[in-house]
């Protein structure tokens, strides 16, 4: 029975984070401003890191961050760029758990800077309330400077945030001070590049030679996370490939860029790697097509926008890994596709014979009705072919998808045409679960003629 309870709130939770990020950006930005206050008025009843993380894809995908500045939030803008929601693997360099947030501020809070960190924060309040920019700037780089001076010390010593003191927390510790000690110089560049970036012109190409240059040269160990930047901020992360590999070219270059290059390709196909465990973990009896379909539409995107630009841009770079999880995914996703015909039509049963044995064709069984867990799977499937096709569906399953509609249409239809009869019956019993049969075939043909 706990099994069954975490795999429903593993899928409550994930349907919640679906739904917000797919809100529109006028309702996330009411809802994140919402959140933000109640978190600041120091209620604890909503998980409010957990709902802000979500919003985040609505509000970034609009051009648009509404959300209220906070000193907290300020501190993280050193590391934002390589935060991700989900872990399933062991930690990468590049890539910062956003659950490790609230333990490091905890312990910056309670254990490093403590009578300090009051002061540090109330200065960016301060600055944040007089809508002083100077002095905000100023407060910000003192806090992440501090911060990032007292984690390394004290990670050095042997100590660590949070009670357990896990080997990946301390470690997204760690590049969280390595990156906080520089936060001042990564955020002009941030500065210059407001997500998303739909085209690099002429002058962002000059802004990120100098600023990777400049790295090189004072920060040699950290001018990696440069175009891991230029790659978060991108609308198509994949394509800072290319945007580094046309660095190489321009004029004042001082080293080749094809080390980092092979990074972000690993950072990118580790970021698909992700969204294919979180998929896999979501493809059980009772899936839910909508997030199912999503899901499915960012994996794709980044796996295949990664090969196809790794392919012309990146000397040596092994993509086998890449195109395994690819083709496992699609072929997970291909046998539910296939099956999807089988579960509707078994929300329909038919009896082959009739009175005396006559062979009359299939015809409705109506003598008893259908269980509600096998109509809820008949619509789940026809709502996955449908989200899946509506969504744009990968090269490697449109064939099947549009087959597996087609021909649960044709079954279905036949099979409502089969049911006018019935509903004339003098019986109330068959009348009725007749006319409950056809007011169901008509729904699911609305959907499958969509994926059709």
């Amino acid at each position: 029975m706990a099994l069954d309870t975490d795999a429903a709130t593993t899928q409550q939770t994930s349907r919640l984070q679906t739904f917000l990020s797919l809100l529109p950006e006028a309702t996330a930005a009411r809802l994140a401003a919402a959140v933000e206050r109640d978190r600041l008025a120091g209620a604890g009843h909503l998980p409010h890191e957990q709902i802000l993380t979500a919003l985040e894809p609505a509000i970034l995908q609009k051009r648009s961050r509404p959300r209220a500045w906070t000193a907290q939030r300020l501190w993280c803008v050193a590391f934002e760029d390589v935060l991700i929601t989900e872990r399933y693997g062991p930690k990468m360099h590049g890539r910062i758990a956003r659950a490790a947030i609230q333990p490091v501020w905890s312990w910056l809070e309670t254990a490093l800077l403590k009578e300090r960190f009051q002061g540090l924060t109330r200065d960016i309040s301060t600055c944040l309330k007089a809508g002083d920019s100077a002095g905000l700037k100023a407060a910000v780089a003192k806090l992440q400077r501090a911060s990032g001076k007292a984690m390394l010390t004290a990670l050095h010593e042997g100590a660590g945030p949070g009670p357990a003191r896990s080997e990946a927390l301390r470690a997204d510790a760690t590049e969280m001070a390595q990156l906080l000690l520089i936060g001042p110089e990564l955020h002009v560049l941030q500065d210059l590049l407001p997500r998303p970036v739909e085209r690099l012109s002429g002058e962002h190409m000059t802004l990120i030679r100098a600023a990777y240059d400049g790295f090189l040269e004072h920060h040699p160990k950290e001018a990696a996370y440069i175009p891991l930047i230029v790659m978060a901020r991108l609308a198509r992360p994949w394509e800072a490939l290319r945007v580094m590999r046309n660095l190489n070219a321009s004029a004042g270059g001082t080293a080749t860029t094809e080390p980092h290059q092979h990074v972000m390709a690993e950072v990118l196909a580790a970021d698909a790697g992700e969204e294919a465990e979180g998929l896999k973990r979501l493809l059980h009896e009772d899936f839910d097509p909508w997030v199912i379909a999503s899901r499915f539409g960012i994996f794709s995107r980044k796996a295949n926008g990664l090969l196809a630009e790794a392919s012309t841009v990146l000397r040596g770079w092994d993509s086998a890994g890449l195109r395994t999880r690819l083709g496992e995914i699609s072929a997970r996703l291909g046998t539910l596709i296939a099956h999807a015909p089988g579960r509707i039509m078994a929300a329909f049963p038919q009896q082959e014979h009739g009175r005396f044995g006559r062979r009359l064709g299939p015809q409705p069984d109506l003598s008893r009705a259908v269980p509600a867990r096998t109509e809820q799977a008949a619509e789940r499937s026809a709502q996955l072919l449908r989200e899946l096709k509506t969504g744009g569906p990968d090269p490697l399953l449109a064939d099947g998808l549009v087959a597996a509609a087609r021909e649960a249409a044709q079954r279905l239809r036949a099979y409502r045409d089969a049911l006018t009869r019935a509903m004339s019956s003098p019986l109330d019993t068959i009348r009725n679960e007749a006319e409950h049969r056809f007011s169901a075939a008509q729904r699911l043909l609305a959907l499958l003629e969509q994926a059709a």
